[in-house]
């Protein structure tokens, strides 16, 4: 008997659908009605491919922390002829997801359970699952959502599949919806001077002190004891000044450990313990510039910022913004003013490495706090460090205002230099039709602009900057 089953990638559903019908990058703010949409698609189904055979099932994945279910997949679950399969959700995104599909499409197929597959998603690494259910005879109708502007589709993907079907804007208008704000849990109030890198350091030589030597370089490395941990975060509360039962964020848990481990790498490397507050001003103070007059324009000289640690934390942060997705920088700016560990340390190794430092030298919080600053700065947000260590910095070398249609020249002018012939070409063929620009071009706009003009940005902003990338290219 002909058969046939639906696998629908959760995440695209939401990402390309609230984009679409409510102008949304971010999942939080979509709202999603599962009933109607899955009806929805079963009518698009039925009526444009008759010939499919019976129904099977729905399989709906997404992720969830741990992958452990949420409520909302609980809801959909209750749906009669719907599996819910979950991958892991970390901050990075989700994980897992599209190795799950491939195992349901290659079972099913090569169980001969289905003729026809019908796949709701648009990553690039299910066409393999495609192929391999191609092979057993299955026929794969890719869905898709009707893009804003590019693709949101993998071209290889789409290639791949017997049929191409798009989800307009009208089928799915009704099925999405801005989501009610939450009352959330209140974070710790924390004050944004608070350095718990420097708590961790402080704590860890104190530590180190009282331990035999192979127990710390255990513990300098990925190592760390659970009693130890326990005393880190109550030595974080009591320096904070934070009431004893409070829930610290993970960023700064996770920073205050990189500062444990690093007085610990000073003792097992025989150094002699660095006294956190043994400085009153940084050594390169000199090499600060001071702050520029009001009348001067707003635009700073990179070169004179180059080798100040609030120059060097920007340098680093335009770097990390250009390699990063926007659910990741989401994330960083959502736990300002701690930068999450892993980034701390990447920073300090910058910073180390730029001030001609040796390796593992422990720094000045002075300018650690100003090397995060600028960090901050490129994300759009202000640590307060004081001047003269706030000199004036934008992220581009090509300082602009907040003007859209300015930054979105700057960044066409940045684009054009790191892309090929090809890319080119095609950026312009699309600029002098109007359609558009190149997706990915795109995409690394509105991810480094939600920096400047707000997360998401805005849409006459959106508009603006798209307009001043489409003017640099064809100028």
């Amino acid at each position: 008997m002909d058969r046939y089953a639906i696998f629908i990638d959760a995440g695209y559903v939401y990402a390309g659908g609230g984009e679409l019908v409510l102008d949304a990058t971010n999942r939080a703010q979509v709202a999603l009605d599962h009933t109607l949409f899955l009806e929805k698609l079963r009518e698009v189904v039925d009526s444009d491919y008759p010939n499919s055979g019976d129904f099977l099932r729905v399989y709906w994945y997404d992720a969830a922390r741990d992958g452990i279910p949420e409520p909302e997949h609980d809801r959909i679950a209750a749906h009669p002829g719907v599996k819910v399969r979950l991958g892991r959700l970390t901050r990075f995104g989700q994980k897992g997801v599209d190795a799950l599909v491939f195992r349901d499409m290659m079972k099913l197929s090569a169980e001969h359970a289905i003729c026809t597959a019908f796949l709701v998603a648009g990553d690039e690494d299910l066409r393999q699952g495609v192929l391999e259910a191609q092979d057993y005879g299955v026929k794969v109708v890719l869905i898709g959502v009707a893009p804003t502007i590019g693709q949101n589709q993998a071209a290889a993907l789409i290639h791949e599949a017997d049929q191409h079907r798009v989800l307009s804007y009208d089928e799915l208008r009704d099925c999405f919806s801005e989501r009610e704000a939450s009352a959330e849990r209140p974070r710790a109030q924390i004050d944004e001077t608070f350095d718990a890198f420097q708590s961790g350091y402080a704590f860890g030589s104190e530590w180190a002190a009282g331990q035999p030597a192979d127990l710390v370089a255990a513990a300098s490395g990925s190592f760390l004891p659970r009693d130890a941990n326990t005393e880190l975060i109550y030595r974080l509360i009591t320096d904070a000044d934070l009431p004893p039962a409070t829930r610290l964020p993970p960023a700064v848990i996770d920073q205050a450990r990189g500062g444990f481990r690093s007085a610990l790498l000073a003792a097992a490397s025989g150094a002699p313990p660095v006294e956190p507050a043994r400085l009153e001003t940084s050594p390169i103070a000199d090499a600060v510039p001071a702050p520029l007059p009001a009348s001067a324009p707003a635009v700073a000289q990179p070169a004179a910022l180059a080798s100040t640690p609030f120059g060097i934390g920007g340098r680093f942060g335009i770097e990390w913004l250009d390699e990063q997705p926007q659910e990741e920088v989401r994330y960083v700016r959502a736990n300002f003013p701690f930068v999450p560990r892993d980034i701390d340390i990447e920073l300090l190794k910058r910073l180390v490495a730029a001030l001609g430092l040796p390796f593992g030298s422990h720094v000045d919080d002075v300018d650690r706090k100003a090397a995060r600053a600028g960090f901050w700065e490129v994300l759009g947000l202000q640590l307060d460090v004081g001047e003269p260590r706030r000199p004036a910095y934008r992220a581009f070398d090509l300082i602009v205002e907040r003007d859209p249609i300015a930054y979105g020249r700057a960044f066409a002018e940045q684009w054009l230099e790191r892309a090929d012939g090809a890319e080119v070409e095609r950026a312009r063929n699309l600029a002098q039709k109007r359609v558009g620009l190149p997706a990915d071009a795109d995409a690394q706009l509105l991810r480094m602009a939600a920096a400047v003009f707000g997360d998401p940005v805005p849409v006459d902003a959106r508009h603006r900057l798209r307009d001043g990338f489409l003017d640099r290219v064809l100028g």
